[in-house]
């Protein structure tokens, strides 16, 4: 344990943990990345080895597990990344407000993807859909990252009282 970080093996089987969990959950909620309030957890932490990789990872699994061919996942985390850095300079990272405005952009940025797939690949997917979709994200990844927020805040807790 370095600054107040878990030790790369506890880290390691959080994130796993915290992996199948999300994954299990998406397939409850089609269409909602679950996985992205992690990513979000972990720019927070300032940890941008454990960033990459989760979001190489998560790129993986939505690529391999997706409706369409390569980049959507791609573009899906890029964007996050760019408005999570963006957004640093406006608000704090852990405040609620940049939450909900970073989950209704991704939202937003959601049915922007769903749109130029739609074009790029001739895939049919319903206007109706891809809105649904995207509303569903905004309102979802907020409670989501919360919830995670507590359970990482309080794993690191647990960490620098040992």
């Amino acid at each position: 344990m370095q600054n107040g970080q878990p030790s790369a093996l506890r880290s390691f089987l959080w994130w796993t943990a915290y992996t199948v969990c999300g994954v299990w959950a998406m397939h409850l909620l089609p269409g909602v990345d679950l996985l992205l309030p992690g990513v979000l957890c972990s720019m927070q932490e300032n940890n941008r080895t454990q960033t990459v990789w989760l979001m190489v990872l998560f790129t993986f699994i939505h690529e391999g597990t997706g409706l369409l061919a390569f980049g959507p996942a791609v573009l899906w985390y890029v964007m996050a990344f760019v408005l999570f850095r963006g957004g640093r300079f406006l608000f704090e990272a852990e405040n609620i407000v940049f939450v909900f405005l970073l989950s209704a952009a991704m939202g937003a940025w959601h049915m922007g993807i769903g749109f130029m797939m739609h074009h790029l690949q001739d895939v049919l997917i319903p206007p109706s859909r891809l809105l649904s979709s995207g509303v569903l994200h905004a309102v979802v990844i907020p409670p989501v990252w919360f919830f995670v927020h507590m359970l990482r805040e309080r794993e690191l807790r647990h960490v620098n009282a040992s």
